[in-house]
């Protein structure tokens, strides 16, 4: 009876949780998320050319390219540390995978047991035989 009642209560809980999950997304469509702000939601090139003062839209325009400027160099950054980080990891993971095999060869050696072949995954035991007594014949596709 008391599992029965612990089930009950673990559904209410994960559908209260989703119930407040959504509501609260619901209210945060009204707010302003920085993190998904694109570019065209506050650069519009159609408010700038509508504009009659000279001045004004000069400087709206000088404005935007320094905009676009800096908006490429910081991807660009971005771009560069991300691809620097990515051959850190892969050399990070031939140095732990070469430490992996050379323990585990020692571990075979101190205890004094081969350490098992490699075996192709793809073929087994049976076709290896099969493609053995039957290799001289003409392949089918």
């Amino acid at each position: 009876m008391k599992s029965h009642k612990t089930y009950l209560g673990i559904i209410f809980l994960f559908l209260a949780t989703f119930l407040f999950a959504d509501s609260a997304k619901l209210n945060s469509k009204n707010k302003t998320d920085f993190t998904k702000l694109k570019k065209a939601d506050f650069l519009k090139s159609h408010d700038i050319k509508s504009i009659t003062n000279d001045d004004l839209k000069a400087e709206l325009e000088q404005l935007e390219n320094e905009f676009n400027k800096e908006y490429k160099y910081v991807r660009n950054v971005y771009k560069q540390k991300i691809t620097d980080l990515k051959e850190q990891q892969k050399i990070e993971v031939k140095v732990i995978k070469k430490a992996y095999n050379k323990r585990r060869r020692e571990i075979y050696k101190k205890y004094g047991v081969d350490p098992p072949k490699k075996v192709n995954k793809n073929e087994n035991k049976d076709t290896l035989k099969l493609n053995k007594k039957y290799k001289n014949l003409p392949k089918t596709k």
